[in-house]
């Protein structure tokens, strides 16, 4: 199977002459301050990098290793039951369309086993800045190829589906207060209208539903998730929940990602992402 993402890209946050859109009347003040804090994200998190760790395991039965972009000691001649990639992460422009964001990696390690090339952040931030989108889509790729099972890819930036642009797309019903670490937090669950984009898995796009805890003082996005369930033959659920942390100046960047996979109600599949020592990016790095 192939790695899934959102088909919407997150992609659209603040386009060029976006202080002439305002969100929708009607909508509660904390989800309306929402779309400010997607901006906010779209603005911020291109200039920060940082390490992730990405933790999976699967349940499914292993199989012939798919060929992986890069060089590793004492290669597996099978794909694990679990994989650790580190890797240093960040944001990017991407694409045709100046306004887009992807999720970028250079991987520094899997499994304990360093890579065979230079694993200093400067090759990684000289992409993250330039405009070459071949070099992006490679990383895009290795990493894609080294992870078991269909990793969770784009999922950093899941804020921006709540953009001024695209708020629209969704409804939101109140559910109480709750508290994510020690902040209290306004909870709303919100769902999909069909026909509008969602999670791109398998060749099918599937409507999501899920929850956002906004935090009581500003409506910060603290935690996201997302849930989306297609039929066939069997059942799959998968479940995403990411947990944002504060940085300069009120921009939110990932702190934790969670991803389950559920076939027929049974666990299939688990990924846990940390991000760590996030930093910013200087002009000329």
């Amino acid at each position: 199977m192939s790695g899934f993402r959102l088909a919407l890209c997150c992609a659209l946050a603040a386009p060029l002459g976006a202080g002439q859109i305002t969100a929708p009347e009607g909508l509660p003040a904390p989800i309306r301050e929402l779309t400010h804090q997607a901006s906010l994200f779209w603005g911020a998190a291109p200039n920060w990098y940082c390490q992730e760790t990405l933790r999976q395991r699967s349940a499914a039965a292993p199989r012939k290793p798919r060929r992986l972009h890069l060089s590793l000691a004492g290669a597996p001649s099978t794909e694990p039951a679990s994989r650790e990639i580190v890797s240093w992460y960040g944001f990017s422009g991407y694409g045709q369309n100046a306004e887009a964001i992807r999720e970028l990696r250079e991987i520094v390690s899997v499994d304990g086993k360093p890579v065979s090339r230079q694993t200093s952040p400067d090759g990684f931030l000289k992409i993250l800045r330039g405009r070459d989108d071949v070099a992006r889509q490679s990383l895009v790729e290795t990493f894609r190829s080294t992870t078991i099972g269909d990793a969770p890819l784009d999922f950093g930036q899941i804020v921006m589906l709540f953009t001024r642009r695209s708020i629209e797309r969704y409804t939101f019903t109140p559910a109480g207060t709750d508290l994510v670490g020690a902040e209290r937090v306004v909870v709303y669950r919100y769902s999909q209208q069909t026909g509008s984009p969602g999670l791109h898995l398998d060749g099918n796009t599937i409507p999501l539903t899920g929850a956002v805890y906004l935090r009581n003082a500003d409506a910060a996005p603290l935690r996201i998730s997302v849930a989306a369930v297609r039929k066939d033959k069997t059942e799959t659920r998968d479940e995403i929940q990411v947990d944002y942390e504060e940085m300069a100046h009120g921009a939110i960047l990932p702190a934790s990602l969670v991803h389950r996979r559920f076939v027929d109600g049974k666990l299939f599949s688990e990924d846990r992402a940390q991000y760590s020592d996030w930093r910013p990016v200087r002009p000329g790095q």
